[in-house]
Parts: structure tokens; C-alpha cells; sequence
């Protein structure tokens, strides 16, 4: 009897060191899919996270390239304000010496100023004339 309660302890031993090793395994797999499950987690947090970086990017591109436009506007708009202010001011510059120095010739000629005016047979090509002129009928009938 002696070989069958020893039989009875071997297999009890065995089944305890197998009920064991089902713990542990499962301990194991409870563990890999904890850490399989967090690191999931971790890489749709890490998604979730790049989507919102990408997002924001595009956002502040879009903000900074309106920003540039409507600086490049106003830097335009402003250099021709500038160029417009100094054509006006050298052609009031360019009149006031014209007329310094027109005046220092008629000076210089001696007497009276002379009449600047133009020629008075100049006329353009396209004013009225007084006279009439002949012209031929466009509605006579050629032969």
C-alpha cells in the first residue's frame, strides 16, 4: 500500500506542480495582454496625438502664410504711397527750378519776359478745324 499512497502523493505533487504551472501561465498571459493591451492604448494615444500635431500645423501654416499675404499687401500699398509722394514732390521740385531758371534767362535776355505759348497754327491732329472742308460724298454713285 505503501507504493499506492506514494502513487496518491507523487501524482498530487504532480497535479500541484501543474495547477502551478496553469497559474503562472496565466499569470504570463494576463500580463502579455495587459501589456499588449497598453501598448495599443499607448499607440492610439500616440495616433490620436500626431492627427492633432498635424491639425495644428496645417492651421498654423495656413495663419502664418494669410499673415505674410496681408503683410506683403500693406508693404506694397505703402512703397506706392512713398513713390507716389515723391514723383509729386520732384515734379513741384522740377516746376519751381524750371521757373528759376526760366526766369534767370528772360533776365539775362533783358526786358520783359518773354510769351511761352505755343505757335498759334499748332493744332492736333484730331481738333476741329473752323474751315470747311471739301470733302467727297461717300454715298455718290461710281461708275
Amino acid at each position: 500500500m505503501r507504493s499506492m499512497e506514494q502513487y496518491r502523493r507523487e501524482a498530487a505533487e504532480q497535479e500541484e506542480q501543474f495547477a502551478r504551472a496553469r497559474r503562472q501561465r496565466e499569470r504570463e498571459e494576463r500580463r502579455m495582454r495587459d501589456k499588449n493591451s497598453a501598448v495599443a492604448q499607448l499607440r492610439a494615444e500616440m495616433q490620436v496625438a500626431l492627427a492633432d500635431l498635424r491639425h495644428k500645423h496645417e492651421t498654423l501654416t495656413e495663419a502664418v502664410g494669410q499673415a505674410m499675404g496681408e503683410m506683403s499687401d500693406q508693404t506694397i500699398e505703402r512703397f506706392e504711397q512713398l513713390i507716389k509722394k515723391n514723383q509729386s514732390e520732384m515734379f513741384v521740385l522740377v516746376e519751381r527750378r524750371f521757373g528759376e531758371l526760366m526766369g534767370r534767362v528772360d533776365a539775362i535776355a533783358g526786358g520783359e519776359p518773354r510769351a511761352r505759348s505755343q505757335p498759334k497754327d499748332f493744332r492736333f491732329a484730331n481738333e476741329p478745324r473752323d474751315e470747311i472742308a471739301d470733302l467727297p460724298n461717300p454715298l455718290r454713285k461710281m461708275n
